[in-house]
């Protein structure tokens, strides 16, 4: 995503760095997994034990609470859809492969997080069957 928005304009590059880094691993550690069973502890993902060094303890029944599930599916709109929409104007502008090449690796890693690594780690989670985020398939 950083480099299709550098490629649009450097600077814009860069702050979309920091502000992705910033979202992920800052907003979504303190807004969801503070207050995850898994914090402090070892889980699919490892972001149990990284938000116990940043963050204290929060309230495991807020894990669930809908408005942090619909803040984190909003974040990640406002990370993943730039870059998409940067990359089609460029082509618009001036085709050139590269802004090509960019965009289907960006759509590819961007459909791997969000749908096989995440089911993935969801199926090895103990809170799989109440959270509302769940990509598992339930059994």
């Amino acid at each position: 995503g950083a480099f299709a928005i550098y490629m649009f304009h450097p600077v814009g590059g860069i702050v979309y760095t920091f502000l992705a880094v910033f979202l992920v691993y800052f907003f979504f550690r303190w807004a969801f997994c503070r207050h995850c069973y898994y914090y402090g502890r070892r889980c699919a993902t490892g972001w149990g034990l990284i938000s116990s060094t940043l963050f204290s303890k929060g309230d495991e029944s807020k894990f669930t609470a809908k408005i942090t599930q619909a803040s984190i599916a909003v974040t990640y709109l406002l990370i993943l859809i730039p870059p998409i929409v940067i990359l089609i104007v460029l082509m618009v502008k001036s085709f050139v492969m590269i802004y090509l090449y960019t965009l289907i690796v960006f759509l590819v890693a961007g459909f791997l997080s969000s749908f096989v690594f995440r089911a993935r780690s969801c199926a090895k989670c103990k809170l799989r069957i109440s959270c509302p985020g769940c990509a598992a398939p339930l059994k």
